[in-house]
């Protein structure tokens, strides 16, 4: 699959944080691991444009759609692992503006 240099970058930013993070723990296997596979819950705070000073509508419905959101973040979370993004069975996301700290928070959950 052919990925722009920009979402190559985007992908080895989430994997470099994630190392930082030590997410990539025992743990994180375990659960994607889960014989009923794993349920992501992932909140998108995108940065609301610059000139707004304040928040008028917490939900961010203009682009980058959600689908595409999850798609980056389950790629980059996944990249030169020997597991698959497929292990993810079940998903529940949101995308919210934000003026401060846009950021990405994700959950994986095995599905007991």
């Amino acid at each position: 699959t052919y990925y722009d240099q920009s979402y190559i970058d985007y992908m080895d930013g989430v994997q470099e944080q994630l190392k930082r993070d030590g997410a990539l723990d025992e743990n994180f296997f375990d659960v994607i691991h889960t014989y009923l596979g794993v349920k992501a819950e992932i909140l998108f705070y995108c940065q609301a444009p610059k000139h707004q000073k304040r928040i008028k509508k917490l939900t961010k419905t203009t682009a980058p759609d959600i689908d595409n959101l999850l798609k980056a973040t389950l790629d980059s979370i996944f990249k030169g692992l020997d597991e698959k993004d497929s292990c993810v069975s079940m998903v529940t996301m949101a995308k919210f503006q934000e003026l401060e700290n846009p950021r990405t928070e994700i959950v994986l959950r095995g599905i007991e």
